[in-house]
């Protein structure tokens, strides 16, 4: 069965395997709005993995997952994983969410920053890929008052 595939099966079908078939689910409903089911179905799938051997570092790639795939609010993640997993499943997302928004306010940095001066060199984008939030912003502001990208990111050699 590919995940392309999901949508012509049977919830009950594509949950069977236990831990695989929950995780299946999740993928065939990703797309959908995040009603009250949807959203007790996803934290079900979240509640199982962590339950599993690999517990929260499998829940969060799932929760990592579903961010990626739809861009709900933190917040309510934290709302719906919090009462199940407590104070260690909330951080969990709260940390899983700053992550990914460094990580898309660096590729946007990148973007902008060879849209203004031309491809980055590969240690420019080791740089930047590095690069903590704060760092990001401040160069971010500075983009548009530089001349040159070795001003903006300092010296680096290829």
């Amino acid at each position: 069965m590919v995940l392309n595939d999901l949508s012509r099966y049977s919830d009950e079908e594509v949950q069977l395997g236990g831990l695989a078939g929950s995780v299946r689910l999740l993928f065939k409903h990703i797309h959908e709005p995040m009603d009250e089911r949807a959203a007790d179905s996803w934290l079900a799938t979240v509640i199982v993995v962590a339950a599993s051997s690999g517990g929260l570092k499998a829940a969060a790639l799932i929760v990592e997952y579903v961010m990626r795939a739809r861009s709900p609010d933190p917040a309510l993640l934290v709302e719906l994983v919090k009462p199940a997993l407590g104070g260690q499943g909330a951080k969990m997302v709260m940390t899983t969410a700053e992550r990914l928004h460094v990580e898309g306010a660096r590729r946007l940095l990148v973007l902008q920053a060879e849209d203004r001066f031309g491809p980055l060199t590969a240690s420019q984008r080791a740089v930047v890929t590095t690069a903590s939030m704060n760092e990001v912003e401040a160069w971010a502001l500075a983009l548009w008052k530089v001349d040159s990208l070795e001003s903006l990111l300092g010296a680096s050699e290829d």
